[in-house]
């Protein structure tokens, strides 16, 4: 006795005719996989954000004072703890920075378990159960016409006619090879027990677009509030530069402005789908056509 439909209805193995729960499977698997839409990070050109005071020309040292910039700093004035003029021979000026584009990270999918709305991958399920057999080996078993049902030597099972409610009647194939139905069993159902998952997304990746063009007037200041200028040099993204101090003179505040903001474009790519799932474990049964209801 074959049942086919909803997993969450189905009816247990009928307790007088097939007691013995024999199969269950799955068909129409249905398990989608979406690949995530690869992003890019803008890129930019960012600011040096610390200026290093050296207490020798050259910006030799051995002594160095950080003088800096909040993180994300935009060029506008800024004060910090002030570095005195001995500890100021020279000043170290990092270059500008073209800061790339890199991946986005995808957003995870959440997992789901059976206790939290789980969905079964599988849209049919199958409950196959069996009876006793009749032995015929000395015996043989006639229906009302006085016929034998079973050659001997055979098992048979008693017709259910018709079947229980939620069953029909059928072979379960378990030889080797491509099945053929007998013609008193057509219908042909294929289940499965699991499936196999090769599936896979290609990673992101990011691809400039142009080059990036990125230069700065960056401005140090012998008081607090940008206006006593002692130092303004124009820097790139090549190399950093040292400039030289004069004597009694205090760095109390820099500020920068853009030359040239340029940071370019990329293009995303990736995120393609590969791969594929495929049913396994098979199994074959061939049915008896479900009875005619009553008109």
């Amino acid at each position: 006795m074959l049942y086919i439909g909803s997993e969450l209805s189905a009816p247990e193995c009928p307790p007088d005719l097939a007691p013995a729960l024999v199969y269950e499977g799955h068909a129409d698997l249905d398990v989608p996989y979406d690949c995530p839409t690869c992003r890019c990070t803008e890129p930019a050109c960012e600011l040096p954000s610390v200026l290093r005071a050296s207490d020798s020309p050259l910006c030799q040292g051995p002594t160095f004072t950080a003088f800096g910039a909040p993180a994300g700093w935009d060029g506008s004035c800024v004060a910090a703890d002030a570095v005195p003029d001995d500890s100021l021979a020279s000043l170290v000026i990092a270059p500008v920075t073209a800061t790339p584009c890199e991946p986005v990270a995808p957003e995870p999918t959440p997992h789901r378990s059976a206790g939290d709305g789980f969905v079964s991958p599988w849209q049919t399920f199958a409950r196959a159960c069996k009876g006793d057999p009749t032995p015929t080996d000395d015996e043989e078993i006639f229906s009302n016409t006085d016929e034998p049902v079973c050659a001997p030597g055979e098992k048979c099972w008693p017709p259910a006619i018709p079947p229980p409610p939620g069953f029909r009647q059928c072979i379960m194939y378990l030889g080797e090879g491509e099945p053929l139905c007998p013609g008193d069993y057509p219908l042909q159902h294929v289940f499965y027990r699991d499936f196999e998952d090769t599936r896979a997304c290609t990673p992101c990746a990011c691809t400039p677009k142009g080059e990036s063009s990125c230069s700065a007037f960056v401005s140090a200041y012998a008081d607090a509030t940008c206006t006593d200028l002692f130092a303004s040099h124009s820097i790139g993204t090549i190399a950093g530069l040292c400039v030289d101090v004069m004597a009694g003179v205090d760095l109390k505040s820099m500020s920068a402005a853009w030359t040239t903001n340029r940071p370019g474009m990329c293009d995303a790519s990736g995120g393609e789908l590969f791969g594929e799932v495929t049913p396994s474990h098979p199994a074959t049964f061939c049915c008896q056509a479900l009875p005619e209801p009553p008109r």
